[in-house]
């Protein structure tokens, strides 16, 4: 299967971001990397996601001065390295097949 590359936007997500990036580690796709783009939090989302550099050996954290959904969107579209993008919020859960299920359905 294709790499793909999953960007999350995030904004004061500390108590969240955790959770997902727990559960991205524990796909049985792995051919993946993680792009967080901070939104110049007020918390410590980017030390917690940076917690997360071993699990994910392909995480990228990056923070940008200024706020913004679209403009992190489009910031973590530029620093993707593969063609497939996956959007996430910092608040979602994954099962352990969810990359490998919604790869298998794009290949349809």
């Amino acid at each position: 299967m294709n790499p793909i590359s999953i960007v999350v936007i995030t904004l004061n997500e500390e108590k969240r971001i955790g959770r997902l990036l727990e559960d991205l580690s524990k796909q049985s796709h792995q051919n993946f990397e993680v792009i967080v783009v901070d939104s110049n939090s007020d918390d410590n989302t980017c030390e917690v996601a940076q917690g997360f550099d071993k699990a994910l050996p392909a995480l990228t954290v990056h923070k940008m001065e200024n706020r913004g959904t679209s403009l992190g969107r489009n910031t973590g579209a530029k620093l993707a390295s593969h063609e497939r993008l996956l959007f996430l919020d910092a608040d979602v859960r994954l099962e352990p097949t969810f990359l490998t299920n919604a790869l298998h359905q794009l290949e349809k």
